[in-house]
């Protein structure tokens, strides 16, 4: 039912693109033996839409004998091959009126029966007489010229008006078969032209030549001196001055001889037109110097140039430049006689400029004397079989530089027996081995502590309750679907060790069955040697304390004074008689973002919540700067209970030991950045990539589906195309991700936000189309956002994906994208559904939690939104959502300073 319902929807959608191109459709029932033509058919040739309804007897009434024999071997032919043979000619047919007309006629097979031979042929006709008309006219005027310079027997005339003298050079008057001392007159020249209408033609010719200024061209039969009956061709033009013809001249040629050639040769060119015209190879007759002489209507498609349009160019007009000293060679070595024909793989430009690749054989035609006459070529567009193995051939490579990319990131695989299958340069440079030193040989294991092993195998034994082998403890968590990430110490090649960081993780084939598994480890040496390096700062900071020279300082509370010592006055940079000992003085020098913090833990003191008062603050030195103070005191006198009289106690810098946290906040940060990266480039290639196989796959399995029919293949291997164009970007994202650093900024480009979502939507058209997803696309054309390429497009693909397989069965689903201004410049991208939706109430604080799933589908992973939330916000961001079960759900993701929408885009 969904073939038929295709079938018609794609007969009505191309009959109503020959109807607007003028074009005539037909169809016919090889069964029945009955069909019908389009009313633009029959206007073509004179017939109203009543008329003209017998195929058959149109057929035969409608098209020259010579022709239709000639149009049903074609038809036999195309039948024969299940239409592999294309049906493709160039016909004669009889208009109403009884005019000749040139069509150009084309069909497909449109329908097979249940034996899967032909039933339905459906077609069309294209009116192509004045195309015909013209080229023959200019064929002839070409040959004349040609044959012209060829033989150099052409006579010339002049008649000059002004004085009524005829003037016949030489050649003019052999033709004439008269003397060469022969005068010719005005009034007895036309004698010469064969009585009746040959005469009438050029008479009249002449009169609108002199009168209008008419060029005229003409073949008619002339009557010698001698009385032979020969065929001429004349040529006359004009020249006026002051609005006055003044000037008839022209040429004139013997042609008899050459048209009794042509009728020789007409019936074997006949032969040899019908094979070079329809040929679906495309084929061209090129000269020895390299010029197109002719060439077929394949070969004017396999390059993209009209007939007139290739006939001025030259082979290396339309060849690659780096296979244009090939093709030369092989001319040479076939005009030196070396070899009859050559054949090869070349490249040539398209017409728009793309690469046409195509599998060449050219063969020289030679004449009776064995001198080379011209080239024949005969061409077959191989493109999209070389592009698919060069598209092949490069995912190749750039999977393979993905996994060599990363100078500091080891990247090994190994086959379900742990044998190393995969040694990237990465792990060359941090291990020293060479990869052909280990692949095929070895499992990670001699890369290992055997000590780190056999304790970890311990431990894993005990907490799966089963024994763990040797090699089992590194895949034991992802033979099981789960992740893990461990470091482990690596040996190097000279024996000397290093700590790392390793996540692995289980590689599956299109069946979702285990074949490998991927060890992705970082050198954390630099990280292990920054927490080295803080525990001895903090060992050297507790030595510093205990050795470091205090200040005191002494607050009356009654009399609102403050005493410092002199080493806590020299901490502060002043002598011991610049510093006031006003308690507001010293209170005004405390660092504003830091007064209500001491005024607070000050006053909690004072009421008993602490027992002793401790203060970090920032306090102004005398040279207007800050330095941070610990402070430290206790009430050492009271004026009655409950009231203090004096606080005494020390204080001492601390600049240096901030100044150490902070380097310790942003080690920290990095390692935690640098962490959740590779935890983010891991889940992109493992769910990414699974999405574009995915694609690849449907793909495939539509291609050896029998039952769908050339143009849905076609259609089929555009999308991928297109597929494997996604996947070149998102491997090229991926690659990016290996190299960020710990600047999260270096992460971010400039991209068009509507483009991304256009190629997203593209990679899921498969489903989309499948499911009938209608979707409507907010988006402004030119909003463009500053974001991490890899990171969209993972985020996308998780909510659209999840927008697709969650979708409400008992109604069209439909997808709405749009954008609106968030906070403090911000975007935020809004993908709302019509799907099922989400029970908040129940799933809500675990929504973003890994391997969380909230609905009965087995493909459910649980990982889809984990990762999304981590990618949202390692870009700074944040998601929320608003779900109702059977309504749909929104997610809104805040696009941290992406910029903001103009007033004219929103």
């Amino acid at each position: 039912m969904a073939k038929n319902y295709l079938y018609i929807t794609m007969k009505s959608f191309y009959q109503d693109i020959l109807k607007e191109s003028g074009a005539g459709y037909w169809e016919w029932n090889i069964q029945t033996q009955t069909g019908f033509f389009s009313p633009e058919f029959k206007a073509m040739l004179g017939y109203e839409p009543d008329e003209m309804n017998s195929m058959l007897a149109f057929w035969e009434k409608m098209i020259p004998p010579d022709d239709l024999t000639h149009a049903v071997s074609i038809y036999n032919k195309f039948i024969s091959s299940k239409g592999k043979v294309p049906y493709r000619n160039e016909l004669r047919y009889m208009h109403k009126t009884g005019v000749i007309l040139w069509m150009s006629s084309f069909a497909r097979i449109v329908k097979f029966d249940t034996d899967n031979n032909p039933l339905i042929i459906a077609g069309c006709i294209i009116d192509i007489t004045e195309k015909k008309e013209n080229g023959i006219a200019l064929l002839k005027i070409k040959t004349f010229l040609n044959d012209a310079t060829e033989t150099a027997i052409i006579g010339a005339w002049e008649l000059d008006l002004t004085t009524g003298s005829l003037y016949w050079d030489n050649t003019t008057k052999k033709i004439h078969g008269v003397d060469l001392n022969y005068k010719p007159s005005l009034d007895t020249a036309i004698d010469f032209y064969k009585e009746g209408i040959n005469r009438d033609l050029i008479s009249k010719a002449v009169s609108l030549a002199i009168q209008n200024g008419t060029s005229y061209d003409l073949e008619l039969e002339l009557t010698t001196a001698s009385g032979q009956t020969i065929e001429i061709r004349t040529i006359g033009h004009v020249d006026f001055k002051d609005g006055k013809c003044i000037r008839l001249h022209g040429l004139i040629r013997d042609i008899d001889k050459q048209n009794k050639t042509e009728k020789q040769l007409e019936i074997s060119e006949g032969q040899f037109d019908g094979i070079f015209d329809h040929s679906a190879t495309g084929m061209a007759i090129i000269s020895t110097k390299g010029q197109y002489l002719r060439i077929n209507n394949r070969f004017c498609e396999i390059l993209g140039y009209t007939h007139e349009e290739l006939l001025n160019l030259t082979i290396k007009d339309v060849t690659h430049p780096d296979d244009i000293e090939n093709d030369k060679n092989n001319l040479v070595y076939v005009l030196e006689g070396k070899a009859k024909s050559f054949h090869v793989e070349k490249r040539y430009i398209h017409k728009t400029g793309s690469i046409i690749w195509a599998d060449l054989t050219v063969t020289l035609v030679r004449d009776s004397k064995g001198l080379p006459l011209h080239f024949l070529g005969q061409a077959v567009d191989i493109s999209k079989n070389k592009k698919t193995t060069e598209e092949l051939l490069r995912v190749n490579q750039e999977l393979e530089a993905i996994l060599n990319s990363g100078t500091e990131v080891s990247i090994i695989s190994t086959n379900l027996d742990g044998i190393i299958t995969h040694f990237s340069k990465g792990a060359e440079n941090l291990l020293g081995y060479k990869a052909e030193e280990l692949i095929g040989l070895v499992t990670p294991s001699f890369i290992h502590v055997k000590e780190e092993v056999i304790e970890h195998a311990k431990y894993l034994s005990q907490h799966l309750g089963e024994k763990i082998k040797v090699f089992d403890t590194f895949i034991a968590f992802a033979k099981r679907g789960l992740h893990e990430e461990k470091e482990w110490t690596y040996v190097k090649k000279d024996g000397s060790h290093f700590p790392v960081q390793v996540s692995v993780t289980a590689i599956k084939n299109n069946s979702n069955e285990i074949i490998g598994y991927l060890g992705i480890a970082i050198d954390i040496s630099k990280i292990k040697d920054a927490e080295k390096a803080l525990r001895e700062n903090e060992q050297q900071l507790q030595l510093a304390l205990e050795g470091s020279k205090e200040g005191i300082w002494d607050l009356n509370l009654e009399s609102k004074s403050i005493f410092f010592s002199k080493q806590g006055k020299s901490i502060l940079g002043y002598e011991d008689n610049e510093i006031s000992d006003n308690n507001k003085n010293f209170i005004s020098k405390v660092h504003p973002s830091d007064k209500y913090n001491v005024l607070k833990q000050y006053k909690e003191y004072i009421q008993g919540k602490t027992d002793t008062f401790i203060s970090e603050l920032r306090i102004q030195t005398n040279d207007n700067s800050y330095r941070w103070v610990a402070i430290r005191g206790r009430i050492f006198e009271w004026i009655k209970p409950n009231k203090p009289l004096r606080i005494m106690g020390t204080f001492h810098d601390i600049s240096w030991r901030k100044e150490k946290e902070l380097e310790l906040a942003l080690a920290i940060d990095i390692v935690s950045e640098q962490n959740k990266r590779l935890l983010n480039f891991t889940y992109i290639v493992s769910h990414n990539l699974r999405t574009h196989s995915a694609n690849f796959e449907l793909g495939f399995n539509l291609l050896n589906d029998e039952s769908s029919s050339i143009e849905e293949k076609l259609d089929i291997i555009q999308q991928l195309k297109s597929v494997s164009e996604k996947l070149s970007d998102t491997i090229n994202n991926l690659n990016e991700v290996i190299a960020i650093q710990s600047n999260i900024n270096t992460q971010r480009k400039k991209i068009n936000l509507q483009l991304y979502i256009q190629n997203t939507l593209t990679i899921l058209s498969g489903e989309i189309d499948l499911h009938q997803v209608i979707i409507e696309n907010k988006i402004p054309k030119t909003l463009e956002i500053k974001y991490n390429p890899a990171y969209l497009e993972s985020i996308l693909l998780n909510l659209l994906t999840n927008a697709i397989k969650y979708r409400n069965l008992d109604q069209k689903p439909y997808i709405i994208l749009s954008c609106t201004n968030g906070e403090s410049n911000t975007l935020i991208l809004h993908i709302e559904d019509n799907g099922i939706g989400i029970d908040m109430k129940r799933h809500g604080k675990d929504l973003f939690g890994m391997y969380k799933t909230f609905h009965r589908n087995i493909d459910a992973k649980g990982i889809g939104l984990f990762i999304t939330k981590n990618q949202v916000e390692a870009m700074g961001g944040k998601i929320e959502v608003q779900s109702e079960v059977g309504k749909g759900t929104t997610f809104s993701i805040h696009l941290a300073e992406s910029g903001i929408l103009s007033k004219k885009a929103n």
